[in-house]
């Protein structure tokens, strides 16, 4: 009840860190959600940065809000901030009474759309089900330029991210493909995992790529969990992409974990 009646009247920066720390806890009711989202409304969220646009954003997809009416905000809120982002912050500023006070708004949330703002805001909408073009357009473009920023993590979350929501963006998938590859060696059980599924989803069968996963992934087949296994086993098996060493280990710590 407190937290309820304390979201009107703040700051977006505080809004922000409020939904995050909601959602770390999971603490949620009518009350409190219903009230984030006034607050939000309230607040304005042409004046949320990059990352408070993005750690609502994740708050959302983690405690499952679908208000369509703020997806529908918060998706134009977030390629609107990409879009002054790329021009320098002169996005949408057509003339007219409210040009001012655009500009305005416009300065107080430029920002630079880093690798984990990018990553974290996409997987977000994908897993709301959030299906909006403009915007994967604009998280791609932004993404695509660069790629050679995300580590990982990040850019198995963006595949992951599209193939959720069964949308091939060509471009993306092939920067995404090549950035991985150059790294791949240092990448985590579930980083592969997700990465190989995500291509399988989208029946995207790119040999370079798997064959680079295929390498490390038999290596590390000890740190694979049971959903890794069997995300991975599919996506070779979906596409079809034929790895004898790598699919032995599979069959192998498969086996180990079923006796």
């Amino acid at each position: 009840n407190k937290v309820a009646t304390c979201a009107g009247g703040l700051a977006p920066q505080n809004i922000s860190n409020m939904s995050w720390m909601l959602a770390k806890a999971m603490r949620l009711s009518g009350t409190i959600t219903g009230s984030l989202d006034a607050a939000i409304v309230e607040a304005g969220l042409e004046l949320f940065d990059c990352q408070g646009l993005a750690n609502t954003a994740w708050s959302f997809a983690i405690m499952g809000l679908q208000n369509i009416p703020l997806l529908e905000a918060m998706s134009e809120a977030v390629i609107n901030s990409l879009d002054a982002a790329l021009s320098g912050g002169h996005a949408r500023e057509e003339g007219g009474a409210d040009a001012g006070a655009s500009a305005g708004a416009m300065k107080k949330r430029r920002c630079s759309w880093n690798p984990r703002h990018l990553a974290s805001t996409a997987w977000a909408f994908s897993k709301l089900s959030w299906v909006d073009v403009p915007l994967l357009t604009a998280l791609s473009s932004a993404a695509i330029r660069r790629i050679d920023e995300f580590g990982n993590q990040g850019l198995s979350m963006m595949a992951w991210s599209w193939a959720t929501v069964s949308v091939v963006d060509v471009p993306l998938l092939n920067s995404i493909s090549a950035a991985a590859r150059r790294r791949i060696a240092q990448a985590a059980a579930q980083d592969l995992s997700n990465t190989s599924w995500a291509f399988a989803a989208l029946l995207v069968l790119d040999r370079p790529l798997l064959a680079a996963i295929a390498a490390p992934a038999s290596k590390k087949i000890s740190d694979f969990g049971p959903h890794d296994i069997s995300s991975t086993s599919w996506a070779f098996a979906k596409l079809p992409m034929h790895n004898t060493p790598f699919l032995s280990a599979i069959a192998a710590a498969a086996r180990l974990r079923l006796s």
